[in-house]
């Protein structure tokens, strides 16, 4: 299937882009088509076939622990069959098989959804999906887990698999679960928890969605007090924001002030767990990668969970103060002396110089805008929303496509192969313009497109 790019002339593009080439002297193919920048639609590039991940909470009906295994896929992997009129239906099977890394005990649970639709671009959608969840009760410790998702129409399949390991909340002490990611409509800090369906991958892409972590306390004492705290760490380490809790069901009280938050001393009651929503939207207001670390102490008793997020939204990277990731991407089209002078230097001397990097490559230094620079920003930025493989925690400028897409911009048009189970998808991007042909494979099926071959 070939989708071009809408809009626009080649022959303009062209020239434009062979001017600026002569007259910025970045790299040799640097920002090739600015600045005829140009939305695609959302599915325009490929993405992961199948989103899915698994998490240890703690089921207090059944006073253990339970693994949920959550899944969403596309409907485009589907096969559907045409049953009447404009009427499309597919059936597919999802399935889990737990197997103990010592021991081997095996468990395995499934079920059969049928999937209707009313017009047959549908069925060929990337942006509608099924999904669902599957739940085990194992006895405390390290699984191996399959997913396996069946089309029953063509009988292939895609199979994911992982690690988990199924926490102990019934020894002695304090236990926290694992972290889920979901919009701020989740939250509820009551025992009894509103079902919520957690945000597959661990990226945020809208400000507006008010994301939070979720993540459960449980207690195991006849007598003592547990204290918690958070804490949110950019990808180099420097701590953004830390607090202990002031939540329903804690007594607190002021405790001072650190780098202009609020720090509270938060006590819980041993009277039951609690479900904790923490606004990870109202700390990581940048673009970048972070780290989000969450402890809790009863008496002797300490635990600890983390868990890595990313958040890319429109003009993120437009903010400066986020130079770190911003130089780093600048080395695909920048001299690397340049970009190491910068990284080498003060804080201070580090804004001056990027400002006056880009002030010298001004294409109308007379206005006010830097189109070059915002062209630039503008790519990052969409690299990162289209590109990144939240199940690896990789940033979409960090990727193939990512670079190739800073370095030469929109390509001509863009050849896809179909998603089909069991069958690498792969994307071939044309440059008519520049004579140059990229291949991108995805082998693994989350998303993660490899160079392969340049023509």
């Amino acid at each position: 299937m070939v989708r071009r790019v809408p809009g626009g002339s080649m022959r303009r593009l062209f020239a434009w882009g062979r001017w600026l080439l002569g007259l910025l002297l970045i790299s040799q193919a640097a920002l090739a088509q600015f600045p005829f920048f140009e939305e695609f639609p959302e599915d325009f590039f490929g993405g992961p076939l199948m989103d899915y991940d698994a998490f240890t909470v703690y089921d207090p009906v059944a006073g253990k622990g339970r693994l949920d295994v959550y899944y969403s896929c596309v409907y485009d992997v589907l096969q559907f069959v045409r049953v009447e009129g404009d009427t499309y239906r597919s059936r597919y099977e999802a399935s889990a098989l737990l197997r103990k890394e010592k021991g081997g005990h095996v468990e395995v649970k499934s079920h059969v959804r049928t999937v209707t639709v009313g017009s047959y671009p549908e069925t060929n959608s990337r942006s509608l999906r099924v999904s669902g969840c599957l739940s085990f009760w194992p006895e405390p410790g390290k699984y191996t887990l399959e997913l396996r998702l069946t089309d029953l129409e063509s009988n292939k399949s895609l199979v994911r698999t992982k690690t988990v390991t199924i926490w102990d909340f019934s020894s002695p002490g304090v236990h926290l679960s694992d972290v889920l990611f979901a919009d701020s409509t989740a939250c509820s800090n009551d025992s009894s928890g509103t079902p919520f369906f957690p945000a597959l991958g661990s990226r945020f892409t809208k400000p507006e969605s008010g994301f939070v972590a979720i993540v459960q306390v449980v207690p195991v004492s006849d007598t003592g007090t547990v204290a918690l705290s958070w804490s949110v760490a950019t990808r180099e380490g420097r701590t953004l924001h830390e607090e202990m809790l002031p939540i329903e069901g804690y007594r607190s009280r002021p405790g001072g002030t650190r780098a202009g938050q609020a720090i509270h001393e938060g006590k819980l009651s041993i009277s039951g767990y609690r479900r904790i929503c923490l606004p990870l939207h109202e700390v990581a207001r940048r673009a970048g990668q972070y780290e989000l670390r969450v402890r809790a102490e009863l008496g002797k008793y300490k635990a600890e969970t983390q868990r890595v997020f990313s958040v890319a939204w429109g003009e993120a990277f437009v903010d400066t103060s986020n130079l770190d990731v911003i130089l780093d991407a600048m080395r695909y089209i920048a001299k690397s002396e340049d970009v190491e002078r910068m990284k080498q230097a003060s804080p201070s001397l580090q804004r001056l110089l990027f400002e006056d990097f880009w002030k010298q490559r001004d294409p109308t230094p007379d206005t006010p805008e830097n189109e070059l620079r915002d062209e630039f920003f503008r790519r990052l930025d969409f690299a990162n929303r289209h590109f990144s493989v939240p199940d690896l925690d990789i940033e979409g400028w960090r990727t193939d496509r990512g670079r190739i897409y800073i370095i030469y911009g929109h390509p001509t048009h863009v050849e896809k192969e179909p998603a089909q189970m069991q069958q690498a998808s792969y994307e071939v991007w044309y440059y008519s313009h520049l004579r140059k042909r990229f291949t991108f494979v995805d082998n693994s099926g989350n998303g993660l497109y490899e160079l392969k071959r340049v023509d």
